[in-house]
């Protein structure tokens, strides 16, 4: 026998006790989760979660979630690459696709461009540039950009409930 489903009692993973904040960009419908913290993955897709915005509880469901590399930054330009820039492999941080291309002043990396952003990343993965003909190889750390959306689930539907007192 089938029956209604309440997803207002749960199953939901425990209080967040950490300095991590999750706020809900509306109140009902469709709506973008953003996190203080690299928080959701794509596994993440099809779970229930609770929030509070406010004194305001409510329930959504995650629906998507998109993890690009946004940037690399720089962090040693290397040397001695003179005019041919270095490839770039950007891998980890559970994503794929992720592409970049270095710009070289004076021989060294002085800029790098992302061709692609990929997809699934959640965490923050491995920046390797090639090796120059001779001097110092060029380092960087890779930026990720999330994004989860949800649709909120309450029991109306429609809108956060303020379950507080119960």
């Amino acid at each position: 026998t089938l029956s209604d489903y309440d997803s207002g009692d749960g199953p939901y993973i425990e209080e967040n006790i950490t300095s991590t904040t999750v706020a809900p960009s509306g109140t009902t419908g469709n709506i973008t989760l953003t996190s203080s913290d690299h928080l959701f993955t794509i596994t993440d897709v099809g779970r229930n979660i609770r929030i509070k915005q406010g004194s305001a509880w409510g329930a959504a469901k995650i629906t998507a979630f998109t993890g690009v590399v946004s940037s690399i930054t720089i962090v040693g330009g290397g040397s001695g690459y003179g005019v041919s820039p270095p490839t770039i492999t950007i891998s980890g941080g559970g994503g794929s696709g992720a592409t970049a291309t270095a710009v070289l002043t004076a021989g060294a990396v002085s800029s790098i461009t992302i061709t692609a952003g990929g997809s699934e990343y959640s965490s923050i993965g491995t920046i390797v540039f090639s090796d120059p003909p001779s001097g110092t190889t060029a380092t960087g750390t890779m930026v990720i950009t999330t994004t989860t959306n949800a649709t909120v689930i309450d029991d109306d539907d429609s809108a956060f409930v303020d379950t507080s007192a119960v």
